[in-house]
C-alpha cells in the first residue's frame, strides 16, 4: 500500500474537486478525453508511474479514445 505526505493528499483532493467541478459543467455524456486528469490522480494513488505496459482497467483504447 502506498503512503503519501499530507501535502500530496491535499493536492490530489484539490485536483479531484477541480475535476468534479469541470465535469459538472459538461452535458450528461462525458468524453473520455475529459477524464485524463482524473486518470492521472488514480494512477498516482495506485503507484503506477509507467502505464505503457499495464492493463487498462478502464477499458479505454488509449490510441483512439474508443471503448475497447
Amino acid at each position: 500500500m502506498n503512503e503519501f505526505p499530507i501535502e500530496d493528499i491535499h493536492r490530489m483532493l484539490d485536483s479531484v474537486e477541480d475535476i468534479i467541478f469541470d465535469l459538472d459543467s459538461k452535458p450528461d455524456t462525458i468524453d473520455v478525453a475529459d477524464l485524463g486528469e482524473l486518470s492521472l490522480v488514480v494512477l498516482e494513488i495506485m503507484g503506477w508511474t509507467n502505464t505503457a505496459y499495464m492493463e487498462n482497467r478502464l477499458s479505454v483504447n488509449p490510441s483512439n479514445g474508443q471503448k475497447a
